[in-house]
Parts: structure tokens; C-alpha cells; sequence
């Protein structure tokens, strides 16, 4: 199974302007892919892609807002907080918060293993069980994302 840690970024700025300053903030070195839509990140073994993404939002979990995520994905890997991915991730989202305190170049959210849906939830028409089983399992869309078995935290 295939497992991801994922940096959602909102920015007002184009991709490229976003990852010049992560390389220069995190001191990290972002390679444009052919046509600048992907950044890859190779760091201590550790591959991660910086990218616009096309995740919708689920309930709480407001994934719109973030046009960017930087993502880095291990097979049959339990995350942790001492994670390879998971510390550089956290290191790029540390430096952005510390350039920019306020929020107003850089917000941040860092969630593990978000799953994608196969299909939109279906809306309840009537009675308690009413569009049960539609959502992808493990998902909710009444329910905030996990990290590491607590609620996502925008940063």
C-alpha cells in the first residue's frame, strides 16, 4: 500500500515563485520538471513533489484554499513524527511560517495519508442511513482528516 504525507500551501504566488522560496527559506534545492507544473525535492533519500493539486474539500477539512501540496509518498510506511518525510516537510513548513509569521505570503497544512475519494458522498435523502457507504473508506465528510491519530491542524 501506498502511503503519502502531503504540505498543502496557499500562496498568492505562481509555483515557481513558491518553490524559489522554499529553496531559499529551507535551503533546499526544488528542480522544475519539463513544463514547471511539478518541482521535485530530493533530500536524504527522501523524494518529494511540489505541485498544484486537485483534491476537493471534505467536510471540515477545507483543501481548496491550498492551490499547492508538497508531497512525498513511502510504500507500506506507518508515519511518525520522526519520520524522514515527515521531519522534511515539517522543516519546509517551519521555514515558511518563520519568514512569514503572519499568514499573508504562506499558510500551511500538513496531513498523512489523505485518502481520495472514487466518487463524490452522496447527499442524504431521508433517513439515518441514507448515503451510507458512499464515501471512500477511511474517509468522512463530516469528519476532519487524521494526522498520526489526531485532527489536521492548519499551521
Amino acid at each position: 500500500m501506498s502511503r503519502t504525507i502531503d504540505l498543502f500551501i496557499a500562496s498568492p504566488y505562481a509555483i515557481d515563485q513558491v518553490a524559489a522560496e522554499i529553496g531559499r527559506l529551507a535551503q533546499l534545492e526544488l528542480v522544475a520538471q519539463t513544463d514547471e507544473s511539478k518541482w521535485s525535492l530530493d533530500q536524504g533519500g527522501v523524494h518529494a513533489e511540489l505541485r498544484a493539486h486537485n483534491y476537493v474539500d471534505d467536510g471540515e477539512l477545507r483543501l481548496e484554499r491550498y492551490p499547492y501540496a508538497l508531497s512525498a509518498r513511502g510504500v507500506d510506511k506507518k508515519w511518525s513524527a520522526t519520520a524522514p518525510e515527515t521531519l522534511l516537510l515539517r522543516g519546509v513548513a517551519d521555514a515558511l511560517r518563520r519568514d512569514d509569521p503572519t499568514g499573508e505570503k504562506y499558510f500551511t497544512l500538513l496531513v498523512h495519508d489523505l485518502e481520495n475519494r472514487d466518487r463524490p458522498p452522496a447527499r442524504p435523502t431521508g433517513g439515518p442511513s441514507a448515503g451510507a457507504g458512499d464515501a471512500a473508506p477511511g474517509s468522512s465528510s463530516d469528519a476532519p482528516a487524521q494526522v498520526g491519530g489526531q485532527p489536521a491542524a492548519e499551521q
